[in-house]
């Protein structure tokens, strides 16, 4: 799937509405692996691999949030060409602060 064509579209989460606009925009555009029902992302920073991110129900993603889902120190340190790909999860029933930060390996459970 050609995700880039889907963030194309995606340049609105910038420009329009509130969370709730910018949480259904990304949905629609398949940006993400995964999007449940009911959820709201006011951040304006994807990922820079989106479809790496999955999310539940009712997760609820703050200002200026960011992900990370790539790690470049095995590079460095081990000398091993390319980046790790790696995946984020999230459960239902998430709330992600502002100004956060989820790192890349990450599995968040459900009522957090």
């Amino acid at each position: 799937e050609n995700h880039t064509a889907a963030l194309t579209d995606s340049h609105k989460v910038d420009a329009y509405g509130n969370g709730g606009f910018r949480a259904k925009l990304l949905k629609k555009s398949g940006v993400f692996g995964a999007m449940g029902k009911n959820c709201w992302y006011e951040s304006h920073k994807l990922p820079s691999e989106p479809q790496l991110f999955f999310m539940g129900d009712n997760v609820n993603i703050a200002t200026d949030a960011a992900i990370l889902n790539h790690d470049i120190v095995s590079v460095m340190i081990n000398n091993i060409n390319g980046l790790q790909n790696v995946t984020f999860v999230g459960g239902n029933n998430v709330f992600i602060g502002g100004q956060s930060f989820i790192l890349y390996d990450v599995t968040i459970g459900n009522n957090v």
